[in-house]
This record gives C-alpha cells, sequence and structure tokens, in this order.
C-alpha cells in the first residue's frame, strides 16, 4: 500500500494533473504541517483511468485511488474563485455550462470535448430549445470618475439555437490553438526532466503577488501607509549521483518593485552563484517562465540568453508557458512564503514592533 500511495501522490501532484493555489491562505495542516493547496485539473474517474493506462500492472480500485488522494490535493471545480486563468479556458468552461443546461451530457472540462465536437452540435440540433442564455469574458466601456475605459467582465448574452452553435464552433476552433499548444509545452516540460543529464538543470521563476508588510503594533497613519516588497519565487530541478530528479526552491524578496527584464535580470544575477553551489558541474540552465512581454518575453531577455555562456560560463535555453497556463510550483511557493511572513507577524511577541 505504500507503493501505492507514493506512485499515486507522485501522479496527482504533476502539473498537468493538479494545478497549486497561489493564495497565502490556501494551504491545509497535515501531520502539524501547512502544505499549499493543490486543484485536480480533471475528475478523479478520469484521472483513475489515466494512472491506470500508464501503470498497466498495478492492482488498483477506484475507491482505494481515492482514498489515497492527498489531504492537499482537492477535487475539481471549473467555474470557480481563482485567478490569472487562460481566458479561452474560461470562455470555452462557460459554453458548455450552457450546453449542459440544454441537458446535453458534457464535461465542464473543455479537454475531454474537443473530440466530440461534431457530436455536440448534432446533439444541440436535435434539441427543442430556441433561445441559449450563455456567460463569456469580454473587454467592455465602463465609465469611472467622468472617464472611460476598457475592462474584462463576465457578460451574458442571449441568442437563438443556430446562433448559439456558431459560438459555439467559434468557441471550439479558438480554444484547440492554446490547448494543444499547452499539452505539447508540458509534454516537452516532462521529456526534458526525464532526460535531464547531469551537467543540465531547470529553473523555473515566476513573480508572485507583492507581498504588504505590516507591524505586530501599528498608528492608523501607518495602516493606510503599508511598505509592499516583490516576491519571485525560483525552483532548480537538478540531478547528481541517481537518476532522481531533486529540487531546490529559493524565493528572492526585494523593495525593487518594478516588474520588468531589468529587475529578471537583477534576480538571475542573484541565483546563478546558488546554482553553481548547488551543482557545480552545471553547463546548461533550462529556463521555463510565462510570457509576460514586460518581464521574460522581450529583447532584454534575448539578449541576456545570446550572451548567457560570455556572462554566466553556462549555456541556456528558454521556454514559455502558453498564456494562462503557468502556474505551478513557484505559485505554491510564493503563497507559502506569505503565509510564513504572516505566522512569523503573529507569533512575534516583544515590546518592540516589527514589519512581517
Amino acid at each position: 500500500m505504500g507503493k501505492h500511495r507514493y506512485n499515486v501522490t507522485r501522479f496527482l501532484q504533476r502539473d498537468e494533473n493538479s494545478r497549486v493555489m497561489p493564495g497565502k491562505a490556501d494551504y491545509v495542516k497535515t501531520d502539524d504541517k501547512k502544505v499549499q493547496k493543490r486543484i485536480l485539473t480533471d475528475y478523479l474517474s478520469n484521472l483513475y483511468h489515466k494512472f491506470m493506462m500508464e501503470h498497466p500492472t498495478v492492482k488498483l480500485s477506484f475507491t482505494t485511488f481515492t482514498r489515497l488522494r492527498p489531504k492537499n490535493i482537492l477535487l475539481t471545480s471549473f467555474i470557480r474563485r481563482d485567478t490569472c486563468l487562460c481566458t479561452k479556458h474560461q470562455n470555452m468552461s462557460f459554453t458548455l455550462k450552457a450546453v449542459k443546461r440544454l441537458g446535453i451530457d458534457v464535461s465542464l472540462n473543455a479537454e475531454k470535448e474537443v473530440e466530440k465536437q461534431e457530436k455536440i452540435i448534432q446533439d444541440m440540433k436535435n434539441t427543442e430549445a430556441s433561445d441559449v442564455v450563455f456567460s463569456q469574458w469580454k473587454r467592455v466601456k465602463v465609465e469611472e470618475k467622468g472617464r472611460t475605459k476598457m475592462t474584462m467582465k463576465v457578460v451574458d448574452s442571449t441568442v437563438d439555437k443556430s446562433g448559439f452553435i456558431a459560438h459555439f464552433e467559434k468557441q471550439m476552433n479558438e480554444f484547440k490553438r492554446p490547448y494543444n499548444k499547452n499539452t505539447n509545452t508540458i509534454c516537452t516540460n516532462e521529456r526534458i526532466e526525464e532526460n535531464l543529464p547531469k551537467n543540465h538543470c531547470i529553473v523555473h521563476m515566476d513573480f508572485a503577488e507583492n507581498y504588504q508588510c505590516k507591524s505586530v503594533e501599528e498608528i492608523q497613519s501607518a495602516y493606510w501607509n503599508q511598505t509592499s516588497v516583490t516576491i519571485h519565487p525560483v525552483v532548480v530541478y537538478y540531478k547528481v549521483e541517481e537518476d532522481e530528479l531533486l529540487h531546490k526552491s529559493i524565493v528572492v524578496i526585494s523593495d525593487e518593485m518594478g516588474h520588468n527584464s531589468a529587475t529578471v535580470l537583477s534576480i538571475i544575477d542573484l541565483i546563478i552563484p546558488e546554482i553553481k553551489q548547488l551543482l557545480p558541474t552545471v553547463e546548461c540552465i533550462h529556463y521555463w517562465t510565462d510570457s509576460p512581454t514586460s518581464q521574460y518575453r522581450n529583447k532584454a531577455i534575448l539578449n541576456a540568453i545570446a550572451n548567457h555562456s560570455l556572462d554566466y560560463g553556462i549555456r541556456a535555453k528558454w521556454n514559455y508557458w502558453e498564456a494562462g497556463h503557468g502556474k505551478g510550483p513557484c505559485d505554491g511557493i510564493g503563497g507559502t512564503s506569505k503565509t510564513n511572513g504572516r505566522r512569523s507577524g503573529a507569533y512575534w511577541e516583544s515590546r518592540n514592533t516589527r514589519p512581517t
């Protein structure tokens, strides 16, 4: 049973099967420790079939598989409170929710319905519905303090059945591109991890939400003028003697509030010595980040990659996650760091206050 528990836990913790929640309150207590929550990206029954396909020689019932799910890995809910998600994924989920209200048996996980597009369209044509109501994220004009600006909001629309079928086809075609790109990106990352040479390492990094520093005791004016710091988690994956993939977590905290390429390059200057100490034989670094142009995808970063060998004596390759799909270990580390900071302030007992 211990081996099954290890395999199931490792399977469910893979980024393709669950997503780390980034909030400082997104944790559960297990064995007197606080562990960051993860949300399954699919229904447990589907993940069970996927697990059994990967482990055909293992005899494990669905009930046992369910019981072995770690406490911090929560069941999926596709329309839920979360941030920084892929717009096309969320719009497709809203569309499928409208399809489900027509009485058609579909999953709210759009990835499961990609191959069923024609069948779903035929089922919708056979329904007796006349008008269909559905929600979508759209950019709309908003009046604020006498000025007009564009903002993203959830907008409800009502169309006839033929109009909704046309909308469904358009949404599905728009969804397939990021879905295929994200699937290929995940496969590439897994392939690099599995075949990682002992003189290579993988660096995952991302900006977390800024942390608001607070004092245990503070005056009223200080409450309204709190200091913020930048939190930038980094996870280094590497192999030493055995083929087991090891990792080291690094959190860079700075009062520099600019989330831009200059800050990223300064952070790289800080972590390279740590990587060389961790893996003295390192020859190549595989960077993995999301792709905002203000931070990681611009000419300054391209120049840094081109001159990485000259500047640090290490070759570099830079890989990007599909937009809205970059949630991973860095989000969990960022949330844990903020939780620990808040706890240290709560437990600080002294006549002299200090920021946390």
